[in-house]
């Protein structure tokens, strides 16, 4: 019953929290390059060199399988995600329930459940949790958890068997599922430990001890590190004492305290890592000699916390968290203490009723309010994480991100101002001037983006995504110039070297299917018809069901402009928009397709002057999405954009004002007020 809550309650709170850090990435540039099975397992190129040397199969299938269902209704993703983490908060109740009889075989049915609930409701309302049901990244801490879950509770069943056949049908169960854990992410090395664990630790009474029973889990594990292949770990770091006792003092304050400022905040003070090596220490002999006295349990919650807080181990060869640390990391560790709330209430503990019901209020307290960050408003989200971490350059990157997929330019703008400013790290070159170019792009000011963009490319040559970046800013410039009646030599050049910084993005990284895209846009600007045609063929081959490759299908037809019966396959697209189920969308689309390409092609024309068909059924797009859906502030936009190139002032004035009052906050408001500009002055001289 908890979990089906907690997945309705997330799939609603978090339906629209989108994308942030790295879910752009992993599900919209990386993800769509894999093109086999096999490749789940070793990935490409690229996407290793931004994905690091982890195998994670499981997880990525699962992201996969919700890109080819959802495509980029991302809201589907989160339906997705809150799922999981209902099915997780389930499954850990199972649990507590198993071992409650277990240990308490003779207790009353009616206590016991009611510490059932008790543990569930800690467990899943602790403030850590917030993350697991909301960020997309964090699917491989979920299918990793749910495995480990499944592998804990199947070990109970076989040690409460009778049958030898059902004992051994459950051991192999927990085996699997321990494999597929340690498959979904690293930290599932821990599983094989615990059902190691519970063998030892949790019996039946009247039973004996079953130590056979382990055997699946610890042989799949260990033949998995045996056959898998991959890189070995690299040497220790010099600090590694360091970094362990500072990753203890984080993951000690963010169980007990769980309060602070959330989403990628700083590491704590160093006392937090003296407090949690006399917590772990005299914790673990008061354990000891409480299972010494037959009484296991105290031993088994300590033990679980150590073993489940994995993840952390890993900072002795990776600076996991030199600057920053994540909640996520501690989504089974908080099953240990809501273990141990839920044993004492079910032993009677008045005490521990007491602080049950006090920590899950407070818990309730902490996760509505970090839960509204992620439920609101996309700018607030990314103002909290830089907040939160002011001085890392990634999470500063990426609230920036995710403001402009939100088109909210006023809270970029205070991102991008906050103080104080990021640090850019030596595994980090380029990408402070990558930031500032972001920025300039999304203000409008193209020229100083550009030079941005070079600088990163001057800085951080051999990162793809610096040039990019710069090829479609070259590519962009060129694209506001195309109508300006006195271009001169400005537009190949601009061209030129599109074409040689995108050229030089996928000589970097073969299967990024943008570079292909504006790669071959350039091509076909510049009049190189095979050359565009292939790069849009990579796009197609590269690019899975991402919008790219629809538009790169759709441009690779209609080639050259206008060719023998384009107009017949206009005609086609608009009855494709009439019959679409969301009309709206498909005729802005094909608005957009049919915009982009007269201005791929238009300074090829005579003075600059291209074939108006295009340009005008564009418009008519864009006034048929327009008349479906009247306050959709993009087709508005475009609207304005297509009138101004036809010299329609006025209808090009409503559109950007509509755009105003529609998008106000926006980015696309905030051009809208430049072009407004623009056209008041171009007006002008063509009255004159």
């Amino acid at each position: 019953m908890l979990g089906i809550v907690f997945a309705v309650l997330g799939g609603f709170a978090f339906a629209d929290a989108d994308l942030v850090w790295d879910d752009a990435a992993l599900l919209e540039v990386h993800l769509p390059t894999v093109q086999s099975w096999q490749e789940f397992w070793v990935l490409p190129e690229g996407f290793r060199q931004w994905y690091g040397e982890n195998q994670r199969p499981l997880s990525l299938l699962s992201l996969a399988l919700d890109n080819h269902l959802w495509g980029q209704d991302y809201r589907g993703h989160h339906w997705s995600q809150a799922l999981g983490y209902g099915l997780v908060v389930a499954l850990f109740c199972s649990l507590v329930q198993a071992l409650l009889r277990i240990w308490s075989p003779q207790g009353d049915p009616k206590r016991r459940q009611a510490a059932v609930w008790l543990a569930g409701l800690l467990f899943a309302l602790h403030p850590t949790h917030v993350e697991s049901a909301a960020w997309l990244s964090a699917r491989n801490d979920l299918v990793s958890a749910a495995l480990f879950l499944i592998a804990a509770r199947a070990t109970l069943a076989a040690l409460e068997a009778r049958a030898s056949s059902v004992a051994w049908f459950f051991s192999l169960a927990a085996g699997a599922a321990s494999l597929g854990s340690l498959l979904a992410k690293e930290s599932g090395i821990a599983a094989a430990a615990v059902v190691v664990l519970m063998v030892a630790l949790v019996q039946p009474e009247g039973s004996k001890r079953k130590w056979g029973l382990a055997l699946p889990s610890v042989a799949a594990t260990a033949l998995l590190f045996l056959f898998r292949g991959g890189p070995q770990l690299p040497s220790l770091a010099e600090d590694v004492g360091a970094r362990w006792f500072g990753a203890l003092g984080w993951q000690w304050q963010a169980l007990v305290r769980p309060f602070g400022h959330r989403l990628f905040y700083e590491p704590p003070a160093p006392e937090w890592g003296y407090l949690a090596l006399a917590f772990w220490f005299f914790t673990g002999l008061l354990a000891l000699a409480e299972a010494v006295r037959r009484r296991p349990w105290w031993l088994f919650f300590w033990a679980w916390a150590l073993l489940t807080l994995a993840p952390s181990w890993a900072v002795a060869w990776w600076p996991l968290m030199e600057s920053t640390v994540a909640d996520r990391y501690l989504l089974l560790p908080v099953a240990a203490l809501a273990l141990w709330i839920g044993w004492a209430v079910s032993q009677k503990r008045a005490w521990a009723t007491g602080l049950g019901i006090a920590a899950v209020l407070a818990f309730g307290a902490g996760s509505l309010r970090y839960g509204a960050v992620w439920a609101g408003p996309p700018g607030k989200l990314a103002l909290h994480m830089s907040e939160a971490a002011p001085t890392n350059l990634s999470i500063r990157l990426a609230a920036i991100r995710r403001c402009q997929r939100a088109q909210d330019a006023e809270t970029l703008e205070t991102v991008f101002a906050l103080k104080p400013e990021p640090i850019e790290t030596p595994h980090q070159k380029g990408r402070l001037a990558a930031m500032r170019s972001l920025v300039l792009y999304s203000i409008g000011d193209m020229q100083g983006a550009s030079e941005a963009a070079i600088q990163a490319t001057e800085q951080g040559p051999d990162d793809a995504r610096h040039w990019q970046q710069l090829g479609f800013l070259r590519y962009q410039i060129y694209r506001s110039l195309v109508n300006d009646p006195k271009p001169g030599q400005e537009i190949p050049r601009l061209l030129g070297e599109a074409r040689f910084a995108l050229g030089t993005a996928v000589q970097k990284e073969p299967r990024s299917y943008r570079s292909w895209f504006y790669l071959g846009r350039t091509h076909m600007a510049l009049n190189e018809l095979p050359q565009a045609r292939n790069a849009f063929l990579k796009t197609i081959e590269h690019g899975g069901s991402q919008p790219e490759t629809d538009w790169a299908r759709s441009l690779d037809q209609i080639m050259p402009l206008p060719p023998q019966g384009w107009g017949k396959r206009v005609e086609e697209a608009k009855q494709r928009a009439r019959e679409s189920r969301r009309p709206a969308e498909a005729w802005h689309q094909l608005g957009m397709m049919l915009k982009e390409l007269y201005l791929d092609t238009v300074w090829l024309s005579p003075q600059g002057q291209g074939p108006a068909g295009p340009v005008r059924e564009a418009r008519d797009c864009f006034e048929q999405a327009l008349g479906l859906q009247p306050k959709m502030v993009e087709a508005h936009y475009e609207l304005g954009l297509v009138c101004a190139t036809l010299r329609d002032w006025p209808a090009a004035k409503q559109a950007f004002d509509n755009t105003i009052r529609y998008g106000a906050g926006t980015v696309l408001a905030h051009w809208a007020k430049e072009n407004l500009e623009g056209i008041a002055t171009e007006h002008a001289a063509t009255e004159q």
